[in-house]
């Protein structure tokens, strides 16, 4: 940064400042905003264009814990009861959500098994 005549501190930190905790906050916002709506909506038409948002925003969702336990759940319901195109694309949402934490592989697997999933009854299998 010699050329911009600017100084970077090392003692700074990213992750400290009103930036950061302004960002946080939007950024939190808005993903509880598209979790609500998700919650709200039931016509698979609607259903289909939320998952897409929520397939993109996936990656900041992973980062808040309690967020994501909640979109886990609810994705989880809808794989297991709605549409054949809500719930690949709420397979593929969980299949996101296991690759980017591997902790939630877990969560993920029990859920779906108490929700009895549509696509792990035996009547399926068969």
């Amino acid at each position: 940064m010699k050329f911009l005549c600017l100084v970077i501190s090392m003692k700074s930190s990213q992750t400290s400042g009103k930036v950061h905790t302004f960002v946080h906050s939007c950024i939190k916002r808005i993903i509880l905003i598209i979790f609500f709506q998700l919650c709200q909506v039931t016509s698979p038409g609607m259903l289909t264009v939320l998952l897409k948002h929520v397939h993109q925003m996936l990656p900041y969702a992973v980062c808040f814990p309690n967020i994501a336990s909640k979109f886990l759940s609810r994705l989880v319901s809808l794989w297991s009861s709605e549409a054949d195109v809500v719930r690949v694309l709420s397979f593929l949402c969980l299949l996101r959500i296991a690759n980017l934490r591997r902790i939630l592989l877990s969560y993920i697997l029990k859920v779906s098994v108490f929700q009895d999933s549509a696509y792990i009854l035996p009547v399926i299998l068969a």
